[in-house]
C-alpha cells in the first residue's frame, strides 16, 4: 500500500548498524466517540463523497489499510500515536500510544502485523491486540515503508544513504540491502508480486526504480517529474501511479513497458495516492489545495475533485468497502470517502 512524504525530504549524512532494541510498551486507548456509521457496502460507481470525518491525534502523516479485516492504521506524528480505525466508516476503533514520532506505516494483512517508521527506527506492531511486539534501530533515517505479502519481507527507504533495507518481516532483522542511483534522495516503495519486483520514487531524481524481489538488482529506471514521491500500484491493470509533488502531476507507468504512458495534471503538491483495484479509481491527495483528486484507472482522467480538510497527505484505499481515507495533516483528523 501506498503512503504519504512529506517533501523535500532533508538528506543527512547518517551511517549506523542494526541494534535491537527492547519492545515498547503500547497503550491502548478507546476512543469516546466515532463518527455516524457508514453502510458497509461493495464498491459503488457512483460520485465521489466525503461520507464521513474523524479526529484522530496530532500531526496525521500516512495511513495504510488491512483489507482483510478492514482496519486503516493511521501515524500521528507530534501525538506519538497509531490510531485504529474501521476502514469502511472511519469511526475510531482505538488509538495506540507509542514511545516516540511515527511516520510510514505498512501492513501485513496475512500475518496482521503492522509496521512503522520512526525517525531511525522500524516498530513492529500486532495488529490484533494493538502491541508493540519490537523496535529496531538501524542507525540511519528511514522513511517510506511497504511489505511484501508474498515473501512477507519488509522494504524501509534509507533517503540518506541511497539505499532500501530489507528486512525479515518477523524480527526487523535487516537481510539485505538495494542501492538506488546517488544522491537521488528515495522516499517511497511499491511492491509489484506479479512482475516479482519493487518500485522505488526518488524525489531528488524524479525517478521511479524498479528493482528485482529476488535479487535485489535494479531492473528499470523511469523518469517521472518534478519530485516524485508516492507510489500506488494496480497490478491487474499493470499500471504505477507516481505522484510528483514539483509539478502538480500524476504519472502513469506502464508496468511491463517500463515506460510513462500519461501523465496527468491534479491539484496543488500531490503528495499521497492509492488506487481501488476493483473500480480502478485513483485518489490523490493534494496537500497544497486540501482536495482529493479522482482518476478513472481505465482513461487515466480527473472526474472530480473532492475538497477534505487541510493538508491531506496519507491516503489509503479499503478496495472491498469502497472507501478511501485520508489524513489530514494540519487538522488532526481523517476524511472518509466513498465512491
Amino acid at each position: 500500500m501506498p503512503h504519504a512524504s512529506l517533501a523535500p525530504v532533508t538528506r543527512r549524512p547518517v551511517r549506523g548498524r542494526l541494534a535491537l532494541t527492547a519492545a515498547c510498551a503500547a497503550v491502548a486507548l478507546t476512543a469516546a466517540a466515532a463518527p455516524a456509521a457508514l453502510a458497509a457496502d461493495a464498491p459503488k460507481a457512483g460520485a465521489t463523497e466525503v461520507a464521513a470525518t474523524t479526529t484522530v491525534g496530532g500531526t496525521p502523516y500516512e495511513a495504510d489499510t488491512n483489507t482483510r479485516t478492514h482496519t486503516t492504521y493511521v501515524a500521528n506524528s507530534s501525538a506519538k500515536s497509531l490510531s485504529v480505525l474501521d476502514s469502511r466508516t472511519g469511526a475510531l476503533k482505538t488509538t495506540v500510544a507509542l514511545d516516540a514520532s511515527a511516520f510510514g506505516v505498512a501492513v501485513d494483512s496475512t500475518t496482521d502485523r503492522v509496521y512503522l517508521t520512526g525517525t531511525t527506527s522500524v516498530t513492529i506492531l500486532d495488529g490484533a491486540t494493538n502491541k508493540v511486539i519490537t523496535t529496531v534501530d538501524y542507525g540511519t533515517k528511514v522513511h517510506g515503508i511497504e511489505v511484501n505479502p508474498e515473501t512477507h519481507q519488509v522494504y524501509a527507504v534509507a533517503p540518506s544513504d541511497d539505499a532500501v533495507l530489507v528486512l525479515d518481516g518477523e524480527t526487523g532483522a535487516q537481510v539485505a540491502t538495494a542501492s538506488v542511483a546517488a544522491d537521488s534522495t528515495p522516499v517511497q516503495v511499491a511492491v509489484d508480486t506479479k512482475n516479482h519486483s519493487y518500485w522505488v520514487s526518488s524525489t531528488a531524481a524524479g525517478t521511479v526504480t524498479e528493482f528485482d524481489t529476488r535479487t535485489n538488482e535494479v531492473v528499470n529506471t523511469v523518469t517521472t517529474g518534478t519530485n516524485a514521491q508516492n507510489l500506488a500500484l494496480d497490478a491487474q491493470r499493470h499500471k504505477l501511479y507516481v505522484d510528483n509533488y514539483g509539478d502538480g502531476t500524476v504519472a502513469v507507468v506502464n508496468t511491463s513497458a517500463a515506460k510513462v504512458t500519461k501523465t496527468v495534471t491534479v491539484g496543488a503538491k500531490p503528495l499521497g495516492v492509492d488506487v481501488n483495484t476493483e473500480t480502478g479509481r485513483v485518489y490523490v491527495g493534494n496537500s497544497g489545495d486540501g482536495t482529493v483528486s479522482v482518476i478513472d484507472g481505465h482513461s487515466d482522467k480527473v472526474t472530480a475533485t473532492v475538497t477534505v480538510g487541510t493538508f491531506p497527505l496519507g491516503v489509503s484505499t479499503d478496495s472491498g468497502a469502497g472507501t478511501t481515507l485520508v489524513a489530514n495533516r494540519t487538522d488532526g483528523t481523517v476524511s472518509v470517502l466513498r465512491g
